[in-house]
């Protein structure tokens, strides 16, 4: 018995040293690409998902202090899918009734065309804006 203990006990410490250098890889991928995007103006679309699940990999290989962190991943998952449930009612209670229930204060839809007048934008406003950016992106490339 004391072999299989000692015997995980060893691919524990060599799966340990082998993720650790997960750090150094993913240091040195954050740093490649702040400078690629700060100083050479050319981000990579994949950097952002490879630091993501690299830091995934070492948050869950991290082990037993990890553990009051990693009871999140369960009650975050709980969350949403109450909040998921919650929304398809309301899909299904506006289909009936033909209109959206109403919702917290803090969570209602913002109404584009009351935002408008508020700020008393009006469509061309909106127009003219977007073809000078239009014109500044091209500008840029």
């Amino acid at each position: 018995m004391q072999k299989i203990l000692l015997f995980i006990d060893r691919i524990s410490a060599f799966v340990g040293k082998t993720v650790s250098w997960l750090i150094v890889s993913l240091t040195l991928l954050i740093t490649y690409e702040v400078f690629s995007r700060y100083a050479l103006d050319a981000p990579h679309p994949w950097a952002f998902d490879a630091m993501i699940m690299m830091y995934g990999a070492l948050f869950m290989m991290a082990g037993p202090p990890i553990y009051p962190f990693k009871t999140v991943i369960p009650v975050a998952g709980a969350f949403l899918l109450a909040q998921g449930i919650v929304e398809m009612i309301r899909c299904v209670i506006c289909l009936k009734e033909g209109k959206w229930p109403s919702r917290q204060k803090d969570v209602e839809e913002v109404d584009v065309e009351e935002l408008k007048e508020k700020l008393q934008v009006k469509d061309e406003d909106i127009e003219k804006l977007d073809a000078i950016i239009t014109a500044r992106e091209k500008d840029r490339k």
